[in-house]
């Protein structure tokens, strides 16, 4: 296992933005604030501090905009509150511009509680995403215990996932990352998917912003939100699952 303070170290010179939406809609760690187009919900009580409340949207420029290509590696990621609400087309993440099909790399999650990372490569309806029914799964700890013929006996903790629940509201830790042609996500520490290259030849124009919601047409959040961050960087699992901390989550500023 890694030591904490390398964990930190590294997970810190990753981190581009990082929003804790503790009452405004400040980046504590690059200062690309969300400042355009802000239409707020409000605030209450989040994982940690406040977490901004669903039906808001915002967006803010980029300091340092850059391409999308098959050699970038990119995390988005946070806490979301999930309360079985409608479709949201763009939870949180990048986009190029505030156009149709603007998205670069985002968040968004579904009716059904499906997470869905994916991206808008080019201007054309080729969406290349992952999706996964993560608010459906209940997983379930259990102990295995076998004896073979020779009476040697072993014992093993394991977690059994089963899917086909209703979704249930609550709060889940989710992170996507795209690394060349794959995208992957995370939720609440634990790989749950990826997708299948290749993908669409990305457009030329630069990522430009990040937004929560989506400004094309107005589009507000269908899920509370928290601590997101993004990275232009892939998070290893160690450091995904740091971040997670066994559902206790982390600010940026245990990060040093």
């Amino acid at each position: 296992m890694t030591d904490e303070n390398i964990l930190r170290a590294s997970i810190k010179g990753k981190v581009v933005s990082w929003y804790p939406l503790d009452g405004n809609l400040n980046d504590v760690a690059g200062g690309n604030n969300l400042n355009i187009g802000v239409s707020s919900a409000g605030y209450a009580a989040g994982k940690h501090g406040q977490m901004l409340l669903k039906n808001s949207r915002a967006a803010g420029l980029l300091a340092s905009p850059f391409p999308l290509t098959t050699s970038n590696a990119l995390s988005i990621g946070g806490w979301i509150y999930y309360d079985g609400t409608a479709a949201s087309l763009n939870l949180f993440g990048l986009s190029f511009d505030f156009s149709a099909k603007n998205t670069a790399f985002n968040m968004a999650v579904t009716a059904a509680g499906a997470v869905h990372p994916g991206s808008y490569p080019n201007t054309t309806d080729d969406q290349y995403f992952v999706e996964t029914p993560a608010f459906t799964i209940r997983r379930f700890p259990v102990t295995v215990r076998v004896t073979d013929s020779a009476g040697n006996k072993a014992t093993s903790e394991q977690v059994i996932a089963i899917g086909g629940f209703p979704p249930t509201a609550g709060f889940y830790f989710v992170v996507a990352r795209f690394i060349g042609q794959t995208i992957d996500v995370f939720v609440n520490g634990s790989l749950a998917a990826a997708s299948v290259p290749p993908m669409p030849t990305p457009r030329a124009g630069l990522v430009s912003y990040f937004q929560i919601g989506q400004q094309f047409g107005s589009a507000n959040t269908n899920c509370g939100l928290d601590e997101l961050f993004f990275c232009q960087a892939a998070l290893t699992e160690e450091e995904i699952s740091w971040l997670y901390n066994d559902g206790d989550g982390r600010s940026y500023f245990e990060l040093g």
